[in-house]
């Protein structure tokens, strides 16, 4: 049964945080769609008590309270699921805010590197009873890696593509040059762009666009 945890547990969180449990979240909101999968992924989505829209295609997600999109979560909706955690990111100021001083846990998830990535899914095993599950989807996804990196040392691949995460609507936007997301690209044989700026998510010119 998740839960209840046999042993108590004290875990980081993507800022260096120390959280203590003593028992497993139950009623968890998470804004951070990379931290939603991870829950979904390690048989913990009987825990999350709200998403946002961007989850919607994980498998089991269809019925669960949407509370906005990752840049603007509802405050108002995520205070009416009563969660005992939220995980976000360093972006959600208001959210951060409204609930810091409400005995809400605030779980910061910012993964900038694939290791940092794989250690926080072993935390979210940890935290939520499911180390065995979490372990086995860090080995599939280094094992997955080392067969990628294998295959682009035999094909011999001298000219790579640039390939670039386009985000925004009303803007041109791409995760940052540390992003975790470029590491990704580039472990796939890709040349992601580097405009000179760190950061989740950083905005672009259509100078710096058209030039890359």
């Amino acid at each position: 049964n998740i839960r209840d945890l046999t042993h108590e547990v004290t875990v980081p969180d993507c800022r260096g945080h120390l959280h203590h449990f003593d028992q497993v979240p139950q009623r968890v909101v998470s804004l951070v769609p990379a931290a939603t999968e991870i829950l979904f992924e390690i048989g913990a989505a009987g825990q999350v008590a709200g998403l946002t829209w961007h989850d919607l295609r994980l498998d089991g997600a269809s019925g669960k309270p949407v509370v906005g999109g990752f840049f603007q979560p509802s405050v108002r909706k995520i205070k009416d699921l009563s969660p005992d955690m939220i995980i976000l990111s360093s972006l959600h100021k208001t959210v951060s805010a409204k609930f810091e001083a409400a005995g809400v846990t605030l779980f910061y998830y910012n993964a900038k590197s694939v290791d940092q990535a794989f250690d926080s899914i072993e935390t979210f095993g940890r935290m939520f009873g499911r180390t065995e599950a979490a372990q086995q989807i860090v080995k599939i996804n280094r094992d997955q890696i080392r067969h990628v990196q294998d295959k682009l040392k035999k094909a011999g691949i001298q000219k790579r593509k640039r390939v670039i995460r386009l985000m925004g609507r009303d803007t041109i936007m791409t995760p940052g040059s540390d992003s975790f997301q470029n590491e990704l690209i580039r472990l796939a044989g890709g040349i992601p762009p580097d405009f000179g700026r760190s950061g989740s998510v950083v905005t672009v010119s259509s100078k710096e666009w058209l030039a890359f």
